[in-house]
């Protein structure tokens, strides 16, 4: 077998053609470890192919050809993403300068029971099913001769979920009150509307019946993404809108097609959101809520004040109510009831500013006048958008 050697920055592959008592052999290959990692796997190849007289599958590391798969992939843009982060996390640590040829089953068994152990059965999933995938392409791509991955099955056991823990009214008035007054308005609606974030950049004002209190949910624009698609469940849904945020969809400006658009009139940029306006403000606050926490606590408020589970799954776009009982079902277990008329009126105090709920009260005043001065209201004490128009606060 090879090996690499490091020399004053440079990279050298070595081996001997003999025992070990033959002559140490080595070939400069350049600063870059990938590199030397490509001659290694040649020289290998060649040995061996020489030394039997056998004809093996192309040589190429597992690192490599992960680029290379990833390079080709023809998925969609959130897909493609989490795979390369599977890829980079999980599978290449475990496999990285292995030729692929060489992967067996015990140790494809090794690395997904190493990742059910140190994460979960449900990353351990999904690692498998992109591990699955490599291998079977890199079989029609003629790299290796039997998928290593398809002699085992996927790993077993039943789902496990999440547990979705309940957000009480202080909770989610303080996570309310935590955010500029220019940005309450998006919080507010995506904590009584359970839109996901793609859904919720892009509802547009057609969308909107008012009068019945009715939304459609017609497209999706997800993180990454900048053309609308179907929402994630493939199927359209009309949301029966509460009735604070009824009023505030009457009180917002018409400025676009969309309700809440970007300074150019584009997709509102999720990245400058959580990282300018959601994780400062919530951590100020000292909570623990993630944005999509806020689809979770509106499914959570509608189970509190009663709603039949059937009509809460479709209200959230759910597949199937069986979905909705295996996610919340715990929650209905617990017996959590809420009075609906009181959570909205503390819910919309919240929203318009009667309640302040700050990590230090002595520099409550203070934090105030910074959030009037941010929000471009100027002399005024109140901003008449609620959207800052600002271009550097969209991206």
């Amino acid at each position: 077998m090879a090996w690499l050697r490091k020399k004053a920055d440079i990279w050298y592959c070595c081996w001997r053609d003999g025992g070990r008592g033959s002559p140490v052999r080595e070939q400069r290959v350049g600063p870059k470890k990938s590199d030397a990692l490509k001659v290694k796997a040649t020289i290998e190849h060649g040995r061996v192919t020489a030394r039997f007289g056998i004809m093996l599958p192309k040589s190429i590391t597992f690192a490599a050809f992960a680029e290379e798969w990833l390079q080709s992939r023809l998925v969609e843009r959130q897909t493609l993403r989490r795979d390369r982060g599977i890829v980079r996390k999980h599978l290449v640590p475990a496999f990285r300068s292995s030729l692929l040829y060489t992967i067996t089953p015990q140790q494809v068994a090794v690395c997904i029971a190493g990742v059910a152990n140190v994460r979960s059965i449900n990353t351990a999933r999904r690692v498998y099913a992109v591990l699955h995938k490599m291998l079977e392409d890199a079989k029609a791509w003629r790299y290796v001769s039997e998928n290593a991955a398809a002699t085992m099955p996927a790993p077993g056991g039943k789902k496990t979920l999440r547990g979705v823990p309940f957000r009480t009214v202080d909770e989610l008035c303080a996570a309310i009150a935590a955010v500029p007054a220019a940005w309450r308005a998006h919080v507010f609606v995506l904590m009584l509307t359970g839109l996901r974030w793609g859904e919720f950049v892009a509802v547009q004002w057609k969308d909107l019946n008012l009068d019945a209190s009715k939304m459609a949910v017609c497209r999706s624009i997800p993180v990454g993404n900048h053309e609308p698609k179907a929402p994630k469940s493939g199927a359209q849904r009309v949301v029966d809108l509460l009735p604070p945020v009824q009023r505030l969809f009457m009180d917002l400006p018409q400025r676009g097609s969309l309700v809440f658009p970007g300074a150019h009139g584009g997709r509102l940029n999720h990245g400058y959101f959580y990282r300018h306006v959601w994780r400062p403000s919530i951590t100020k606050a000292k909570l623990e809520l993630r944005i999509h926490d806020l689809r979770h606590a509106y499914t959570s408020l509608l189970l509190a004040f009663g709603d039949p589970v059937l009509y809460v799954s479709r209200q959230i776009g759910h597949s199937s109510a069986k979905l909705t009982l295996d996610t919340y079902g715990h929650l209905v277990e617990e017996g959590h009831a809420l009075d609906r008329e009181t959570t909205l009126r503390k819910l919309e105090e919240a929203l318009h500013g009667a309640v302040r709920v700050l990590s230090e009260p002595g520099v409550r005043e203070e934090a105030n006048a910074e959030t009037l001065d941010r929000s471009g209201a100027g002399d005024r004490t109140r901003t008449d958008d609620l959207r800052i128009t600002s271009a550097l606060l969209y991206h």
